[in-house]
């Protein structure tokens, strides 16, 4: 199988002050402290920007599943996956047994009269590949490593895997151009979105964690619709690659920083 490079397409971070949209917030820190702040981010990201031109392998770590022992990542892939907050884990499956799950999720569509011209994304979760996917050993593996990158005082168990039902995506054919959906997160006013963010809001965003379990998970989104699903806590969100991606195609799109 054709291995793919991660594509970079870096564009110059062009925000000067704060967004408006932040300064509704109910926190107790002056706009001055927090364009402050702002503008220090701003410096970083944009130097970060440059090192990845220089070296795309600084912007995405790369694991091979062999280098997973025991569950862990070694220590200093892991501190790069933490920085960066996305990873590219190859041959987390044999090649074998990824063809047989395309070929299966393609034969699950034909069937049921669902096959349309990709890239297409379908809301299916159930069918017989999907659910071998995500119960492969192999696969388990990978998710208790990343998720052993996380940490939490008690309340989130952070060794027992309940594997979220995703959705099936099919590529374009000779491109691997994939459809996908992903959330941004708004500007909240609850108290506990507030608390989540405490250090950004105080100015201070050199200090956040973000793979603090115990707060992520008690936070909950503002919208009401389909509750069960929003309440959800995902630990990260990723993609199990059946065949050949190609690069610079914009397969998936992320802010490595």
């Amino acid at each position: 199988m054709k291995r793919f490079r991660p594509c970079l397409s870096v564009r110059r971070f062009s925000f000067e002050r704060l967004p408006e949209d932040v300064h509704h917030l109910p926190v107790n820190e002056s706009s001055e402290k927090l364009n402050d702040s702002f503008h220090r981010a701003s410096i970083t990201i944009e130097k970060n920007a440059q090192l990845f031109k220089c070296s795309p392998s600084f912007a995405i770590p790369e694991v091979h599943f062999n280098q997973i022992k025991n569950g862990r990542f070694p220590s200093f892939l892991a501190k790069q996956i933490k920085s960066k907050g996305v990873v590219v884990i190859r041959e987390a499956v044999t090649e074998p047994n990824a063809l047989r799950w395309r070929d299966s999720a393609i034969d699950y569509l034909l069937e049921n009269r669902q096959w349309v011209k990709p890239p297409v994304e379908y809301p299916f979760y159930w069918s017989q590949m999907q659910i071998q996917t995500r119960e492969h050993a192999r696969n388990r593996t990978v998710f208790s490593a990343l998720n052993s990158l996380w940490h939490s005082n008690g309340s989130v168990a952070l060794d027992q895997n309940f594997t979220y039902a995703d959705r099936l995506s099919v590529g374009r054919p000779s491109s691997g151009e994939v459809k996908t959906s992903f959330e941004c997160c708004e500007w909240d006013e609850r108290e506990s979105f507030i608390k989540l963010y405490d250090s950004v809001l105080r100015g201070k965003w050199e200090e956040w964690d973000p793979f603090d379990a115990d707060l992520r998970a008690s936070y909950e989104t503002s919208s009401q619709s389909n509750r069960a699903y929003k309440s959800t806590f995902r630990s990260w969100k990723g993609f199990l690659s059946l065949a050949p991606w190609l690069a610079h195609k914009g397969n998936l799109k992320g802010i490595p920083l």
